[in-house]
C-alpha cells in the first residue's frame, strides 16, 4: 500500500525507493534533494537556537507587554518547528532498512489477510491524499497570513539578521519555503505515514474479529462436525494465526522506526502549543485584532497537531495491543 505520502517522501528522496532506482541518476539526484533540504533544516534550526539563547540572554522589550521570560517564549514555537522538522526527516532518512523492513511486512501482511483487506488499504490511501492535501495548504494559508499580518516590514527586520545579511526578499521568501515550511510539512507527512499504517492494523484486528464470529457461528449452527467443516476450520485457524503473528511484526516495525519521531513530534507541537497560549493570555485590550487572530489560529492549529492528529495511532496501537 503505497499512499499519496510516501510518493512525495519518495520523490524528495527523503525514503528510500527500489534499489534499481536508487542507483540510477535519478535516485542520486533525489538522495541530493534531500540532503539539500536536510541542511536546510539543520540551518534554520541552528538558526532559530541562537536567535531563541539570544533573546534569553537579552531581552530586547516587546510590545503589548510582552518581555522577560514572554519575550523568550515567543520565539520557542519556530525552534521548536525547525527542530521537529530535522530531526524527523533526518531520523526516517537514516533509516532505510528499517523502511523497507517496515514496507515488506505490511505488505505481506495484506497478502495474507486477504481481498477484503485491499477495501481497507484503498479507503486509507483516498484518506491519506483529502490529509496531504488539506494539511498542506492549511500549513501554506498559516505562513501567508504570519507573513501578511506581520507586514512588509517584517522582512526588513529579518534581513537585517546577520545571518541573512545580503539576501532580497524573494530570496528570503524562497529560502523560507525550501528550508522551513516545506521540512515541516514534510516532517507532517512522516506522522501522518505512522498514523495510517497503525490504523491499518487495527482494521484488519477488526475485520479478524468479525470472521472468527462468522465461523464459529457457522459450527455452532452445525449439528455434525463434517471433515470438510473441520479443514476449513483448520485452515482459518492457520490464516489468523499468522495474520496475527504478522501484526505484532508491524507493530514492533512501526516502533522501531517511527518511536524516535512520535515523540519528537509530540514535545515539539506540545511546546509550541503551550508558548503560543502563553503568548495570546498576555496580549491586552491594545492589542492589534489581527494579532489575536494570528495567535489564536496558532494555538488551534498546534493543538490539533498535539492531541487530535495522534490519537488515531493511540488508541490503534491500544487496540493491537
Amino acid at each position: 500500500m503505497r499512499t499519496s505520502q510516501e510518493v512525495l517522501m519518495e520523490f524528495l528522496g527523503v525514503i528510500p525507493v527500489s534499489r534499481r532506482l536508487r542507483l540510477s541518476a535519478c535516485g542520486y539526484f533525489r538522495s541530493c534533494v534531500a540532503v539539500v533540504i536536510l541542511c536546510g533544516a539543520a540551518f534554520q534550526a541552528c538558526a532559530n537556537v541562537t536567535r531563541l539563547m539570544l533573546s534569553f540572554i537579552y531581552p530586547a522589550t516587546q510590545s503589548f507587554g510582552s518581555t522577560g521570560l514572554l519575550s523568550t517564549m515567543s520565539n520557542v514555537p519556530y525552534t521548536a518547528m525547525a527542530i521537529r522538522s530535522f530531526c524527523v526527516l533526518a531520523t526516517l532518512f537514516f533509516k532505510p532498512t528499517e523502511w523497507n523492513k517496515l514496507c515488506g511486512l505490511l505488505a505481506e501482511l495484506i497478502r495474507v489477510a486477504g481481498p477484503e483487506t485491499n477495501k481497507y488499504a484503498k479507503k486509507l490511501q483516498a484518506t491519506a491524499l483529502y490529509v496531504l492535501v488539506l494539511s498542506s495548504v492549511s500549513h501554506v494559508c498559516w505562513y501567508a497570513f504570519a507573513w501578511s499580518y506581520k507586514g512588509y516590514g517584517y522582512f526588513g527586520e529579518c534581513l537585517d539578521d546577520a545571518l541573512m545579511k545580503g539576501m532580497r526578499v524573494w530570496h528570503y521568501c524562497i529560502f523560507q519555503f525550501i528550508f522551513e515550511m516545506l521540512p515541516f510539512v514534510l516532517s507532517l507527512h512522516v506522522f501522518t505515514s505512522a498514523v495510517l499504517m497503525v490504523t491499518l492494523l487495527y482494521d484488519i484486528i477488526r475485520m479478524l474479529g468479525v470472521q472468527m464470529g462468522e465461523v464459529i457461528d457457522r459450527i455452532s449452527a452445525e449439528r455434525l462436525l463434517t471433515s470438510e467443516l473441520l479443514a476449513r476450520s483448520e485452515y482459518d485457524l492457520g490464516r489468523w494465526m499468522k495474520v496475527h503473528l504478522l501484526v505484532m511484526l508491524v507493530r514492533d516495525a512501526i516502533n522501531e522506526t517511527f518511536g524516535g519521531v512520535f515523540l519528537c513530534t509530540f514535545v515539539a507541537d506540545t511546546a509550541c502549543l503551550l508558548c503560543k497560549s502563553a503568548k495570546l493570555l498576555s496580549l491586552n485590550s491594545s492589542s492589534p485584532p489581527l494579532m489575536y487572530a494570528y495567535i489564536a489560529v496558532t494555538v488551534c492549529i498546534f493543538g490539533i497537531y498535539s492531541t487530535v492528529w495522534p490519537l488515531p495511532m493511540v488508541l490503534a496501537l491500544e487496540r493491537v495491543q
